[in-house]
């Protein structure tokens, strides 16, 4: 599928991640290290510096990951599909 021109049109998109995304960050003097699998399906929230990703909500937590400054190299993206047949609530 061909990837949009413009970095707004990546915004609502879904795509599925080419390889392991990772970042880790220190809070509080901690090490705290996130890892999203390959093959994931993922929603782009936004798309300056970099794509920033979210996960589905857990189905028995509904916690949500979001993982930032993803290279759109890293991604593949999906067809938007019409979701109008299946009460979607993103319908196009």
């Amino acid at each position: 599928m061909k990837k949009p021109k413009l970095k707004r049109d990546w915004i609502g998109r879904r795509v599925r991640a080419l390889r392991a995304l990772s970042h880790g960050r220190f809070v509080d003097g901690r090490s705290h290290h996130m890892a999203i699998p390959e093959g994931k399906i993922l929603t782009v929230t936004h798309s300056w510096n970099g794509l920033t990703l979210r996960t589905d909500p857990c189905p028995s937590c509904g916690v949500r990951l979001f993982i930032t400054r993803v290279s759109e190299h890293d991604v593949e993206l999906l067809p938007i599909i019409d979701q109008s047949e299946y009460g979607g609530p993103h319908a196009r």
